[in-house]
């Protein structure tokens, strides 16, 4: 699953030879069945995704991104209100 959809709720069809997951009737992903214990089958783009977004959720919980105060009046000086 797309990890920018975690937390949604889908539709998991397994079948004998597949699993496919869908969101309001729209395709997520379609997969190969693993029998194998403990296998995870995993899209490399879907991890990089699932890696920068952890990364970006660490850096903003741990106050690392400062995001800086606007000056109201700009605007107010650019629509003649000042």
């Amino acid at each position: 699953m797309p990890p920018g959809l975690s937390g949604r709720q889908v539709q998991v069809r397994p079948s004998l030879r597949e699993v496919t997951l869908t969101l309001e009737g729209d395709l997520l992903a379609q997969h190969a069945r693993s029998y194998v214990p403990a296998d995870v089958v995993l899209d490399p783009a879907h991890a990089r995704q699932l890696r920068l977004h952890r990364e970006a959720n660490g850096r903003l919980s741990g106050n690392d991104v400062v995001v800086p105060a606007v000056d109201l009046s700009v605007y107010d000086r650019v629509v003649g209100l000042s």
